[in-house]
């Protein structure tokens, strides 16, 4: 058969069955990453969507019939490497802003969770085992370490058992991260709510002490000056 026979839409077989089955095998990875992270609450990431349109389009260019062997093996190459990216690059960014969102948790989890933890006996019941800055920032640093393998293998280029490591640890890391902000936001939450639930109580036993203070006043006010008051209160009524 010759070449030109062999051609469908302008591509060799041999290089279209390649691209077709690295789209066949490949692609459901790569829908899994987009899908989990709408599972996990992070959108606005087009990272897969962009990279995907990416593979179209190198795709498009190998059926270009005015285009070499090797300008068609170079798309396929390319399109492979895009096909990773929409695979490994949602998980990436995922990593980056659970831990942006975990910053962002640090200073108000110091100030209304730390700070009161070891002053009020209310507060040690309720938040007594949260976690400290040292168990946070471990946390923290064992998603980082994660994080800097997984860049590696990314880094290498190559579709491998390494590579498919990396993606692994990203998740690992996504997820070490995710708890730690879901508990530092619950704690936050209790934290919050018993602070609340203080100043209302604070509140209250003050207005019942008011009460008292006034009511004795008045019942002093009547044994001392009560016939004073009465002489008083018939001035102003005219006698009756």
């Amino acid at each position: 058969m010759s070449q030109e026979n062999d051609l469908i839409v302008g591509c060799e077989r041999e290089i279209l069955i390649k691209f077709l089955t690295l789209i066949k095998d490949k692609f459901p990875i790569a829908d899994k990453a987009n899908y989990f992270l709408e599972t996990n609450g992070i959108s606005g990431i087009n990272v897969t969507i962009t990279n995907q349109r990416d593979i179209l389009s190198h795709l498009r260019s190998c059926l270009d019939s005015e285009a070499t062997r090797e300008q068609k093996l170079s798309q396929l190459n390319t399109a492979e490497e895009h096909l990773r990216r929409s695979i490994i690059e949602p998980y990436q960014i995922a990593v980056r802003i659970i831990k942006d969102q975990i910053q962002g948790l640090l200073e108000p989890y110091k100030e209304k969770v730390l700070s009161h933890l070891f002053s009020q006996k209310e507060f040690q019941h309720a938040i007594g085992s949260a976690p400290n800055m040292l168990a946070i920032q471990t946390k923290i640093d064992t998603a980082d370490s994660l994080s800097e393998e997984a860049r590696k293998a990314k880094s290498r280029n190559l579709w491998d058992v390494m590579w498919e490591e990396g993606v692994r640890k990203y998740v690992e890391a996504f997820q070490i991260l995710t708890n730690l902000k879901r508990e530092l936001e619950d704690y936050l939450f209790k934290a919050t709510q018993l602070e609340s639930s203080t100043k209302q109580s604070r509140w209250t036993i003050g207005g019942i002490v008011i009460s008292i203070v006034v009511s004795i006043g008045l019942f002093i006010l009547g044994i001392v000056y009560g016939d004073s008051l009465k002489l008083l209160f018939k001035s102003i009524t005219g006698g009756k």
